[in-house]
């Protein structure tokens, strides 16, 4: 094994629907890690794929692993049988939070898992927290008890089967004048990120961006995850960009 990766400890797994498995891994010593950051999780023989930090605190890192590919797919049938998992990391330039003193948190779907551990070392901070979560469905919410230990927590599905009726989109307009945060931090499938940094660019509101690629390598090398036409790489520069950058991305959402 490379020196490269670590074992981390399955201590606890749970599956929050049939397409959401969350995993608890322990190292031998403290895992840190900044909020927004990612890690590769590498099966052998399998493949490797990058993952949010859900959380991490002493020697425990959370993963939320989203039931996609060939690689999670594995995860999510052999789960019961893994005693260990390698893990190398954490990557990326993170989210910009420690002078916000209010912030407004908007998740979509897993992205949601992005945003935890940000809002956990925000409210360690004495920030004012609201987190906006929004799902398809009832059935579809993850995590929505843990944003409530250290946030302000309102939920939109989009059928209405819970909470506000619509997307989460249309949930933060209607809840940012009154609410009134320093910065934005976002996270969700890309159409959602794209519509919601245009609507506050054009506010001049403050906002952050986690944008999911493919990442092969995490170490800038590959070029797989480059953002033309600025060169910038997923890998190194981001995942988290900051709003006025990410407008000028040609792909994006």
């Amino acid at each position: 094994m490379s020196r490269l990766y670590r074992l981390g400890k399955v201590v606890q797994y749970d599956f929050l629907n049939e397409k959401i498995l969350r995993v608890k891994l322990k190292f031998d010593d403290a895992f840190s890690a900044q909020p927004g950051q990612y890690i590769m999780l590498w099966i052998p023989r399998i493949g490797e794929i990058p993952l949010a930090v859900a959380l991490a605190y002493e020697d425990i890192l959370m993963i939320i692993i989203a039931k996609k590919g060939r690689v999670t797919t594995y995860i999510h049938e052999n789960i019961g049988k893994m005693r260990f998992l390698h893990v190398r990391g954490p990557y990326g330039h993170g989210y910009n939070y420690s002078d916000i003193k209010k912030g407004l948190l908007v998740g979509g779907g897993y992205g949601v898992a992005s945003l935890l551990y940000l809002a956990k070392r925000m409210n360690e901070y004495g920030a004012e927290v609201l987190s906006l979560l929004g799902f398809k469905t009832k059935r579809d919410m993850i995590l929505v008890d843990e944003f409530k230990m250290f946030s302000h927590v309102l939920v939109s599905t989009d059928d209405g089967s819970f909470g506000f009726k619509g997307t989460v989109f249309d949930l933060m307009k209607n809840v940012i004048d009154e609410y009134g945060p320093e910065k934005v931090f976002v996270c969700g499938p890309e159409r959602m990120e794209y519509n919601i940094l245009n609507y506050l660019i054009h506010k001049n509101i403050s906002v952050e961006v986690s944008l999911e690629r493919l990442i092969k390598c995490a170490l800038g090398i590959c070029g797989t995850c480059v953002l033309e036409p600025l060169g910038l790489l997923v890998c190194k520069d981001g995942p988290v960009f900051p709003g006025e950058i990410l407008i000028k991305i040609e792909d994006f959402g």
